[in-house]
């Protein structure tokens, strides 16, 4: 699996609306400016100093309040005397300026976009906005903020503009827990199940383990794939331990994978079937052969 297929079978994201996708700190959508690939993300300061648009997407209305920058050099010449410039003049240069900007925006709204023309500051304050800013690999290219609304928010909060490398998805901690073995156990030996009997696990040490992780992902030698219980009885580490999803992104891109494991001997284990225990107890050898020493049993 890859880390995306892994991030949409997990329900908080596979379930989150289009409102919580865009609020998470990991959005960012890939764009281009013009030839320059580059990732659209939050911007956390507010700009003051702004050239005020008026476009529509589609028959939408939005306000389109630009930052200056060098990488806009017909606007960045004129930017501290745009005050000075006939509004038409203004607009015709703005247009031209970014027009790489419009056709990226276009893009990414999967709307056509068309400016109107200048606004009034005072208009353009009192709506919502979003704050965004556009980079290239670390070098920032533009502030800009844009008035917000259900339409452009619905385009913007997908899942595929999560970034799976940002730290608030790769920290993320799952359940997880060690499998040694499974096998098939007759219900008659499972419902006489005792303190002090054993089971042998010749599979440990000579088949490759397995991790499960919260119950929807396995690790195996041969990578990370979907997990489904088959109802067989298995024998898993007694502790309840944790990967975070980062850890679960790393072992999937692996191309080899290191998973035969022989726990120390009183490593506590559990019996366990479709979620429920059936028994208790440590790891150990009997007559030199893997063992599940058996000290408290659920029947």
């Amino acid at each position: 699996m890859k880390p995306y297929e892994i991030l949409s079978a997990i329900p908080r994201w596979a379930n989150a609306s289009a409102d919580e996708l865009f609020a998470s700190p990991a959005w960012a959508m890939p764009c281009r400016l013009g030839e320059t690939t580059c990732v659209l993300r939050k911007d956390d300061i507010c700009r003051s100093d702004t050239l005020d648009l008026a476009i529509l997407l589609e028959d939408e209305k939005h306000i389109l309040k630009l930052s200056d920058s060098e990488h806009f050099p017909d606007m960045h010449a004129v930017w501290n005397a745009r005050s000075e410039i006939p509004g038409a003049i203004l607009l015709a240069l703005a247009e031209k300026s970014y027009s790489s900007l419009f056709q990226m925006l276009e893009n990414a709204a999967h709307r056509q976009l068309k400016v109107v023309g200048l606004e009034q500051a005072a208009d353009a304050e009192e709506k919502p906005s979003v704050n965004l800013e556009l980079v290239s690999g670390e070098e920032h290219l533009l502030s800009f903020s844009i008035s917000s609304s259900a339409g452009l928010i619905g385009q913007f909060g997908s899942l595929r503009y999560q970034d799976v490398s940002h730290v608030s998805i790769r920290e993320t901690p799952l359940p997880a827990e060690k499998e040694y073995a499974s096998f098939v156990i007759p219900a008659t030996d499972i419902a006489s199940m005792a303190p002090g009997d054993v089971l042998l696990l010749p599979e440990v040490g000579s088949v490759s383990g397995k991790i499960v992780v919260d119950g929807r992902f396995v690790v195996s030698e041969t990578g990370v794939s979907p997990w489904q219980d088959d109802g067989l009885p298995r024998v898993v580490h007694g502790e309840p331990s944790a990967m975070t999803l980062g850890e679960l992104f790393d072992l999937a891109g692996q191309e080899e994978r290191q998973m035969t494991d022989v726990p120390p001997d009183n490593s506590p284990l559990r019996l366990v079937r479709s979620g429920a225990e059936i028994a208790s107890g440590r790891f150990g050898h009997l007559a030199g052969q893997p063992a599940f020493f058996i000290d408290a049993a659920t029947n």
